[in-house]
């Protein structure tokens, strides 16, 4: 399977359930935002900002190149195993058509090192 590494660095953002989506974060190329009952949680580049909630920094997003088939099994969770038994921690996401995991930036080099061992191909 082939992985590519998203350009930029991206945050993650919790706010109240109640809370507005922030309009800065509805004009970016790519962001993810989840609103459940407990929360409102988005991810985004770090260079939008957001005042007020919880957030977590220092993030490389990594996409899953090829379109996914939503029948598939097992995808992530076996890229989310190699990089757990390399100490590498995540955040996944899914989309339609495929899957994205979040790396800290600190672990990115391990995290691509794990990968390639195990036969994921990363490209430009």
């Amino acid at each position: 399977m082939d992985l590519y590494i998203v350009e930029g660095n991206y945050q993650l953002v919790m706010l109240p359930a109640s809370h507005t989506i922030p309009a800065a974060v509805l004009e970016q190329e790519f962001y993810s935002v989840t609103r459940t009952p407990d929360e409102l949680s988005i991810i985004v580049s770090e260079t939008v900002t957001i005042e007020c909630g919880h957030k977590e920094t220092g993030w490389k997003i990594v996409k899953f190149v090829n379109n996914m088939d939503l029948s598939l099994v097992g995808v992530t969770a076996g890229i989310a195993a190699v990089l757990a038994n390399s100490g590498v921690n995540i955040c996944a996401l899914a989309t339609y058509c495929t899957d994205y995991i979040l790396v800290k930036n600190e672990k990115l080099k391990a995290a691509v090192k794990a990968l390639e061992s195990t036969g994921y191909r990363f490209i430009d």
